[in-house]
């Protein structure tokens, strides 16, 4: 047969084992990106105007090239959810995933509002606490949640589609690709030359299409040569850097584009970061591969809790990293790290026991 059905796919054994040992490095890295995402975003906001335009631009720079962090945990889980050899039932999708999810959400929601309430100087109040519910429902909570929403979004469908992963060729998996590209990425940038497409992919977004980008991936489906990927990690790297350089020199806001999760150049990032990891041997330093595996575990836990380390030693103890410029960025990162790792750490730790 010259088209496999791709629920045919097995990885060796061996193979498998590295591509898992790589999502756990992936995951564990993308968790410090993410830190560094968000304290050079809050940093460049907090001190836009005591920074010259020389550092805002660098620091967006830092602030964007880290944005592979999600696409690469969205990429993960289309590799393992949408296996057809692994089970995923609907009881299992709303009693363990999307459970998981909202709990953490409503709760969190709360979490930040109480933070606002007490820390932040709001004050405590019955109005302050309904609005928790409020922006429950409209997500208007702290922005790192809408993560926790879109993933509702996506296990809400996953039964399609894994439907799709099951009956679908690799040429149609491929075909799907490449027209969600084209439509979702590529359509879009026409705005740059004042240029509107009325073509679109209906009930569609950014974020199935890496779901879909990663299993095809890590089965082979898409194929890219080690050489082939080094030259698109250099190429996409370099691109993003001359993007942010002329948007913000030049103040051109129809760059925006080429800065977003579906830009082509995020895409071609976060699928070379991802072609690397998804193949890459157990680290042979056993402390290092220790330390990364651990920080996977706890990655969910820290990517909610270190924004609150974030505004507060940013905007209510008015930290400022500018001072010194790169060991300020470093500290303040590894000290969010390490402080949201061990209240993640300890959360976990509590409920593992409970659960006995």
């Amino acid at each position: 047969m010259t088209e496999k059905c791709i629920k045919m796919v097995q990885p060796s054994k061996q193979n498998q084992q590295h591509q898992i040992v790589g999502f756990h490095y992936i995951r564990a890295i993308a968790c410090i990106a993410i830190i560094l995402l968000h304290v050079t975003y809050a940093a460049s906001l907090q001190y836009r105007h005591s920074i010259t335009a020389q550092t805002y631009t660098i620091t967006s720079m830092i602030t964007n090239l880290m944005m592979w962090a999600v696409p690469c945990f969205i990429m993960v889980t289309g590799a393992l959810v949408l296996n057809p050899n692994h089970e995923v039932t609907l009881a299992k999708i709303y009693r363990k995933y999307m459970k998981k999810v909202f709990i953490a959400l409503i709760a969190f929601v709360f979490v930040y509002r109480f933070f606002d309430m007490i820390v932040a100087g709001e004050g405590v109040s019955l109005n302050g606490f309904m609005k928790g519910f409020v922006q429950f429902f409209t997500g208007t909570s702290w922005s790192p949640l809408w993560y926790l929403y879109m993933l509702i979004g996506l296990y809400a469908l996953l039964p399609l589609y894994r439907r799709i992963t099951q009956a679908a060729t690799y040429k149609e998996l491929q075909y799907g690709i490449i027209v969600g590209f084209i439509v979702l990425s590529l359509f879009p940038l026409t705005a740059l030359f004042n240029i509107k497409l009325n073509f679109t992919i209906h009930i569609a977004s950014i974020y199935p299409f890496y779901l879909f980008l990663g299993y095809a991936l890590y089965n082979d489906i898409i194929k890219i040569n080690k050489k082939t990927n080094i030259i698109i990690f250099i190429v996409s790297i370099v691109l993003i850097i001359g993007v942010v350089y002329y948007r913000w020199m030049h103040n051109v806001e129809t760059f925006n584009l080429l800065l977003s999760y579906a830009s082509p150049l995020n895409i071609l990032l976060s699928a070379s970061l991802f072609h690397f990891f998804k193949s890459i041997k157990p680290i042979s330093i056993k402390g290092l591969h220790k330390a990364l595996i651990v920080l996977d575990q706890a990655s969910f836990g820290i990517y909610l809790i270190h924004i609150i380390f974030v505004k507060y030693f940013l905007a209510i103890l008015h930290y400022n990293p500018y001072k010194v410029p790169v060991l300020g960025f470093i500290g303040i990162v590894c000290l969010i790290s390490i402080l949201s790792w061990i209240i993640s750490y300890v959360w976990n730790l509590c409920m593992h026991r409970y659960a006995k």
